[in-house]
């Protein structure tokens, strides 16, 4: 994203102004009952400022927020598209933050917004962003572990084996981080329970084999060993599968 002009910096300040206000409900509320979600949305879908359209994919995150449920989007593919086309062009923590949060709200009201994400080229879009300099921050990785769950729930499993969504799972499993431990867990959690999804398939399972799987699943249940924690029963569980899968086959 290019550096933007005083008026573009403006506007940038306002739509990230609003975004706090509508962080509390009555802020929502006031920008709603007055048509604010036409002028967001349109913000949004304008193609004449991509860090105008970001700080608007922030103020629609706090709109769609699930546990608010203040509204509910009913034309999402323009959205989802522009969301997706945002974190092609997003070169920091903050700003693809910003574009997935509001791609994984609006997902999650409708369940077409999975497969709209899906033949939009989420996987390899979202990898492609994760690996980007300056943008894996723990809050973004967040929010991919979570966009990959909603995937694998869907029966990609083949398509992301094929885009590399596994070895970017695999690493979330041992994530840690010295301020945001809560955070991290959540992760770990959510990649675990995802890698088990892709794990019931023949090819999720292949792919686990293929990328190491059960050499980093030891690792992370011989750093904890509390058996009773759900986390470590996943992953006990996936490592069993592996185990009974590959050394029955190299027994034969």
């Amino acid at each position: 994203m290019k550096n933007d002009q005083p008026q573009e910096r403006t506007l940038r300040f306002l739509l990230r102004s609003l975004a706090v206000l509508c962080g509390v409900s009555k802020g929502a509320l006031a920008l709603l009952t007055q048509g604010g979600l036409d002028l967001v949305v349109d913000r949004l879908l304008s193609i004449s400022s991509a860090m105008c359209s970001v700080e608007a994919a922030g103020i629609l995150t706090q709109l769609t927020n699930p546990q608010s449920a203040l509204i509910r989007l009913n034309h999402i593919q323009p959205i989802i598209t522009r969301l997706l086309d945002l974190v092609d062009q997003c070169s920091s923590g903050d700003s693809l933050l910003l574009a997935t949060a509001a791609l994984n709200n609006v997902t999650l009201q409708n369940p077409s917004g999975v497969d709209i994400m899906y033949k939009n080229g989420a996987i390899s879009r979202l990898i492609g962003a994760y690996n980007r300099e300056n943008c894996a921050t723990i809050f973004v990785q967040e929010q991919i572990v979570t966009a990959f769950s909603r995937l694998a729930s869907r029966h990609l499993e083949r398509q992301m084996v094929e885009q590399n969504a596994i070895p970017v799972l695999l690493e979330f499993l041992s994530l840690t981080h010295p301020v945001h431990a809560d955070y991290c867990r959540r992760i770990r959690y959510k990649a675990a329970v995802c890698i088990g999804t892709l794990a019931n398939s023949e090819v999720g399972l292949k792919a686990l084999y293929d990328n190491k799987a059960y050499a980093i699943l030891s690792n992370v249940l011989y750093d904890d060993n509390n058996v009773s924690n759900p986390f470590n029963m996943i992953c006990n569980n996936i490592r069993t599968k592996l185990e009974s899968k590959y050394q029955s086959e190299s027994a034969v």
